[in-house]
């Protein structure tokens, strides 16, 4: 039974994703996960200069942002479709609040301002919607 946990977890850590948080800001603050019909979690505390990292899989769909405020930039990923492909992309769509950038899967998106271009800046704008193959490394650095 033993060999058999062991061996689905290596399944899931080799489909996971794995996404690294860092803190340019000048104040530290939470890191908050709000996932698909399910409750908003910290996902981890940042100090300034500091980093955290979390993994997903199983075709789960969240987006992360610095704090609990409503109008915020958020990072959105879906990790792990059932075609093996992980989405990702930046959002301004309810509101800016801090610089964001994410990175993963030959992209380099970023978001400076309100109105930046890699970023929704509307519903269904799609063409800022970004895919790659699950298992990447993405880093999401906030200011």
């Amino acid at each position: 039974m033993k060999t058999v946990a062991i061996i689905a977890l290596v399944i899931v850590s080799a489909s996971a994703s794995t996404v690294i948080f860092k803190n340019n800001c000048k104040d530290a603050f939470d890191v908050v996960r709000t996932e698909n019909l399910k409750l908003p979690v910290v996902q981890c505390h940042l100090n300034p200069r500091g980093e955290c990292r979390g993994q997903f899989a199983n075709n789960r769909s969240m987006n992360f942002k610095r704090g609990w405020g409503g109008k915020q930039t958020l990072a959105e990923f879906t990790f792990d479709n059932p075609k093996k492909r992980d989405f990702f992309d930046l959002s301004v769509v309810a509101g800016f609040d801090v610089p964001m950038s994410l990175s993963g899967n030959h992209y380099k998106l970023k978001c400076r301002h309100p109105k930046c271009p890699d970023a929704y800046l509307f519903d269904r704008d799609d063409k800022k919607n970004h895919d790659g193959p699950t298992g990447a490394t993405y880093h999401v650095t906030f200011c």
